[in-house]
């Protein structure tokens, strides 16, 4: 039989380690976008981004990473991974929890370089400026009551 721990081990052993402190490395998932799909993503004339370069960080509100980024390169932007001189806009994300626009490293150099900061909206608001919007689908409305 196995030998009797002493009660400090023991209770040691009995208890879950802690998580470690979440640390982020190359291709984690972010949070899922707190407000996914519930947003129309807006048109832009074609090439509207065309000369423009933005870094994204972080969670947006309804976009994942990829559609954000598909979205730029889509009309004619460049996204880069780190915030240099060259870049036009910081894309800043959400901390999914508060709703509250998240600090980084990523921000506070951008801030040093007095780079543009946007979110999500500010993207779509850009895009929107460029293009006439089509008109939101209509709902289908109740049938009226036949009357008597």
């Amino acid at each position: 039989s196995a030998p009797a721990l002493s009660g400090a081990v023991a209770a040691m052993a009995a208890e879950p380690a802690a998580p470690p402190p979440k640390k982020w490395f190359p291709g984690q998932k972010d949070d899922a976008p707190p407000n996914k799909g519930n947003k129309r993503v807006p048109v832009g004339a074609p090439d509207c981004l065309s000369g423009k370069t933005f870094v994204v960080t972080g969670t947006q509100d309804s976009l994942e990473r990829e559609e954000v980024e598909a979205l730029i390169k889509r009309y004619g932007g460049r996204v880069t991974g780190s915030v240099s001189g060259k870049t036009s806009y910081l894309m800043r994300g959400i901390d999914c929890s508060t709703g509250s626009p998240i600090e980084s490293s990523k921000v506070n150099k951008a801030i040093g370089l007095k780079t543009k900061i946007i979110d999500e909206d500010g993207l779509f608001d850009m895009l929107r400026k460029t293009a006439p919007q089509p008109e939101p689908e209509p709902q289908p409305q109740p049938a009226p009551e036949p009357k008597p």
